[in-house]
């Protein structure tokens, strides 16, 4: 059965005229007219189906002028090239993927390390020479991803640190003391080890030294030792995977600069949150956190920089709670979608955020006493889709909104809430969950002046088509979202 699928120049033409017509990585080959004429596509540019490649195509593909450097060439079937090929790509301006890739010749590799672009993927080798990670050691741009290498030797460990852009190596489960000694002159500004499941305290020593930022979301464990080395640097450090954390760890975190992510934690002494409170950096994310104690709380209220609790489910009406909340409210952007339960004096503390966003999606019952507070809030949108239905008074404040307002989880609004609901002030009006509304519910509806999106997610009964739906609201003046 031959399942070739040819792109061309009819094809190509089409799709330059409307790229949503033609999906390209449906194709397995392209001629080489097509590839002349995608010269002219300055974007990204999904090739991902193709299976072989002539050197004409790779020839007339890497003389594409892209956007910027970022823009990229992705050929992640292609398991099999010719040096020509490889020749021909590495003058491509944009980025270049090749994930299909699982062996690449010295050849290969110094033509490679030569590639004009910011950006080059080759996450399809599982393992490297130590003759290949020399040469893509002189690889001039600043992102080099190898994210499915399973094993690297030390040398090969010794060459990649001399290449100074961002290296990924999130395949690696383990690394040696001596591979981290040799990583750790990598110059770059992010070196990403979130595979990595054990790191010896002596492999923690050597990374410590690192100048960039550090992933090693993979480890679900590490010593107090190897917290402390890996603490010192002012770089951020993502450690996602600690689910739990000494006093003695917390401790030597404390003194950490920049940000640094514990978003796996599930519990958080009072002492540890003590000593994290006092962490000198821009970001500390502690979404994993489901409930904090009082004192927790009151010590976490006191940090100077941005907290991140995503995952928190309660603000209770105590005053280390409502300091809490003050101080989230000083936030940018805030999300609390882990929210089930807010008090009216917490509601209160939230409705001062002044940055652009805040989502509370996790809620799915709102007093009106919060809602009074939350409709003062001034940022630019209120998310609040977890809500299943909202009473008269609560929607007659959120109406007062001055932003826009996402109410996407209630599915029927009473004719007393669309009436207050067409009235909103705001931009922007979703709706999305309605399933149902009056006539008189409809009108008032239409008296809003901004956008207003509703996605039926059902027919309603007395309606035998979606395209009847439509008829009926857009003929009130309602604009139908699909």
């Amino acid at each position: 059965m031959n399942n070739t699928a040819v792109l061309t120049k009819e094809i190509v033409e089409r799709f330059l005229e409307d790229q949503k017509s033609v999906d390209l990585r449906g194709f397995t080959e392209i001629d080489d007219a097509a590839a002349e004429l995608l010269t002219k596509y300055k974007r990204d540019l999904p090739l991902d189906g193709l299976t072989s490649l002539r050197d004409a195509a790779a020839e007339s593909l890497s003389r594409r002028e892209v956007l910027s450097s970022y823009y990229g060439l992705s050929l992640d079937s292609l398991a099999v090239v010719s040096d020509d090929v490889i020749e021909s790509l590495r003058k491509h301006k944009g980025a270049v993927s090749l994930g299909g890739l699982l062996s690449l010749s010295n050849t290969m590799a110094k033509s490679l390390a030569k590639h004009a672009g910011e950006t080059l993927r080759l996450d399809g080798l599982m393992s490297l020479s130590d003759s290949v990670a020399d040469c893509l050691s002189n690889y001039a741009g600043s992102y080099l991803s190898l994210n499915n290498l399973r094993t690297l030797s030390d040398a090969a460990a010794i060459a990649l640190g001399n290449y100074n852009g961002n290296l990924w190596l999130d395949s690696l489960t383990s690394l040696s003391n001596r591979a981290a000694e040799g990583l750790t002159r990598q110059g770059g500004t992010n070196l990403g080890l979130r595979g990595l499941t054990r790191l010896s305290d002596a492999a923690a020593r050597s990374l410590g030294n690192c100048k960039g930022n550090l992933w090693l979301d993979g480890l679900t464990s590490l010593s107090d030792g190897a917290v402390e080395a890996l603490s010192k640097p002012d770089r951020s450090l993502s450690l996602r995977g600690l689910t739990t954390l000494s006093d003695a760890a917390a401790e030597h975190l404390s003194k950490h600069k920049n940000e640094l992510i514990l978003a796996g934690l599930t519990s958080l002494s009072d002492a540890a949150a003590e000593s994290l409170s006092k962490h000198d950096g821009t970001i500390l994310d502690l979404s994993g956190l489901n409930g904090l104690s009082d004192a927790a709380a009151e010590h976490l209220s006191k940090y100077k920089g941005d907290l991140g609790l995503e995952g928190l489910a309660s603000l209770p009406d105590r005053a280390a709670h409502i300091a809490l909340a003050d101080k989230l409210s000083k936030s940018d952007d805030l999300e609390l979608d882990g929210l089930l339960s807010l008090s009216d004096s917490c509601a209160n503390r939230l409705s001062k955020h002044a940055g652009d966003m805040l989502s509370l999606n996790g809620l799915t019952t709102l007093s009106d006493a919060a809602a009074q507070s939350l409709g003062n809030h001034a940022g630019g949108l209120l998310s609040l889709d977890g809500l299943t239905v909202v009473s008269d008074a609560a929607a007659k404040s959120l109406a007062k909104h001055p932003g826009a307002l996402y109410l996407n989880g209630l599915t029927t609004l009473s004719d007393s809430a669309a009436l207050s609901l067409g009235k909103y002030a705001g931009k922007y009006l979703n709706l999305g969950g309605l399933i149902s509304l009056s006539d008189a519910a409809v009108n008032s509806l239409r008296n809003y002046e901004g956008e207003l999106y509703l996605e039926f997610a059902d027919l309603l009964p007395e309606f035998d088509s979606v395209k009847e739906i439509v008829a009926y609201f857009q003929s009130r003046g309602v604009h139908y979202h699909d």
